[in-house]
């Protein structure tokens, strides 16, 4: 076990000083991940992340406060394996399945449960775990967002949602897609509240790789089309 002694403190313990620090760290850990969100105008912003992150911390801090003060036999870990659980409802209401088959909200969801898992750490003492998974999440959300895009620039599948004039138009268009060499599976129907016409999800592959712009493009320009985006 490390220990981290400065000015005669001892930070793993707990203690006025160590309660201010521990909550002031998972304020800043959270504030600056939730700045990320923020400027990508998710619902869970900044003060989302500083709530979860604090909050936690503070959680953990009591299973060590009432093991002290009460010399209760009790499992440290047990609140905090609480928060695990129960920040699952919040990352539920932040996955959204739109109109068009399409999820969103999964990066978000994920960031918070690593943030609440940054506050438990910081509340245990745990500050150089703390610290680094700060640093890894901010690698994660901005140094590879950019990356990911590049990755799939290019690709070989497009799953697809596709709006049509009518049935014909639908058999039609399928043809097209075989005709230049695309193999369609998961073909379904799919709701359409914002366009007249027929709306159906399928799974395009192809044994070349072609760009995603190009495609969509092309695909939007095919008679019998009324609306495509990538889902």
């Amino acid at each position: 076990m490390y220990q981290i002694n400065l000015f005669g403190i001892d930070f793993l313990e707990l203690n006025a000083v160590t309660v201010v620090l521990r909550l002031v760290l998972a304020m800043l850990c959270g504030s600056i991940l939730g700045i990320e969100r923020s400027r990508k105008r998710r619902a869970a912003g900044m003060r989302t992340f500083i709530l979860i992150c604090t909050g936690s911390c503070l959680v953990m801090m009591i299973s060590q406060f009432l093991n002290a003060a009460y010399a209760a036999n009790t499992d440290l870990a047990r609140m905090g394996a609480q928060v695990i659980n129960g920040i699952g409802f919040i990352c539920a209401g932040t996955i959204l399945l739109t109109g068009n088959h399409k999820v969103t909200g999964l990066t978000t969801a994920a960031s918070l449960w690593a943030a609440a898992s940054i506050g438990l750490a910081v509340g245990a003492g745990f500050y150089l775990g703390a610290a680094v998974m700060c640093a890894v999440m901010l690698t994660a959300m901005l140094g590879f967002d950019g990356y990911q895009d590049r990755l799939g620039k290019k690709t070989f599948t497009f799953h697809i949602y596709v709006v049509a004039h009518d049935k014909p138009s639908i058999g039609k268009l399928l043809q097209i897609f075989r005709d230049e060499a695309f193999s369609i599976s998961e073909v379904s129907p799919a709701p359409n509240d914002l366009f007249e016409g027929i709306a159906f999800i399928c799974l395009l592959r192809s044994n070349h790789k072609r760009s995603r712009k190009d495609t969509l493009s092309w695909l939007g320009t095919l008679p019998g089309v009324l609306h495509v985006e990538e889902v």
